[in-house]
């Protein structure tokens, strides 16, 4: 996958021109750091929870047409909010991050695991089962399964549906745990959103960036439910063909422009 950043001293030039903007490679610890073509040095870093942004890579990869991709990318998504709601929980019981972390990693390459762990952490937040049959999770399963170990390749459609049941399993999920105790969440969600903190105080050259999702939530979680993952598809996909056309355009201008010779009088 690649992320798209803008260098700020270009920006301040060009303004919103796609020309500002480079790709840099994803990378684990979210500090990103490149030069422009003009020699100007940029270095971010990327605040997001983790299972937003492999949402939102796996959203991009389905805009883009990259089908595949984006069931794997939905799939890390939703077994890493398992992650983080089973977090959630364990700290707000008073666990702490070495206790959490040891009992995790026995569950954290088994995905039955985690939705095991899941589903009783939930009963226990809640006081009540988890709806599987509400987000069609046993479906959910059986398509994942085929793409990843036999190898189907899915359709727009098939990987619009699968998109679309995670991101309305995950919002429901964490606007509920978001209304019941809001300022925990929001201090708990500020911990896993820019744990690189305390770190980046010290290097003055680091900018802090953060990152648009659809799975992202304000302090006022209701709003998370008024989204739409259909409607946001069809709009984000618009705007990429637009945002194409318009680089194309620019691009061929430039070159019209480099190639043009001025005229000379006789």
């Amino acid at each position: 996958m690649k992320l798209w950043l803008t260098c700020m001293e270009c920006h301040k030039e060009l303004g919103n021109s796609p020309l500002a903007c480079y790709p840099t490679d994803v990378v684990e610890d979210s500090l990103y750091e490149f030069t422009c073509l003009k020699g100007h040095q940029n270095k971010f870093r990327l605040q997001g929870i983790k299972y937003q942004f492999l949402f939102e890579s796996a959203f991009g990869a389905l805009i883009e047409g990259y089908y595949l991709e984006a069931v794997l990318g939905f799939t890390s998504s939703l077994e890493r909010f398992y992650e983080f709601y089973s977090k959630f929980v364990c700290y707000k019981a008073g666990l702490n991050n070495y206790e959490f972390m040891k009992a995790w990693k026995q569950v954290s390459n088994q995905s039955e695991r985690q939705f095991g762990a899941f589903l009783f952490l939930y009963a226990i937040e809640q006081k009540a089962s988890f709806e599987e049959s509400k987000f069609k999770i046993q479906d959910q399963k059986a398509f994942r399964n085929k793409v990843i170990h036999k190898g189907y390749l899915p359709s727009e459609a098939e990987t619009v549906d699968y998109g679309q049941n995670i991101f309305d399993m995950i919002k429901v999920v964490s606007v509920e745990i978001a209304q019941k105790d809001h300022e925990y969440y929001h201090r708990f969600s500020g911990g896993e959103l820019a744990p690189h903190l305390e770190v980046d105080r010290d290097d003055p050259t680091v900018i802090p960036t953060g990152m648009g999702s659809i799975l992202g939530m304000t302090y006022e979680p209701s709003r998370l439910l008024e989204k739409d993952f259909r409607n946001e598809y069809e709009e984000r996909k618009a705007k990429l063909l637009e945002i194409k056309k318009k680089a194309l355009l620019e691009e061929h201008i430039k070159a019209i422009r480099n190639n043009t010779k001025p005229s000379t009088q006789a």
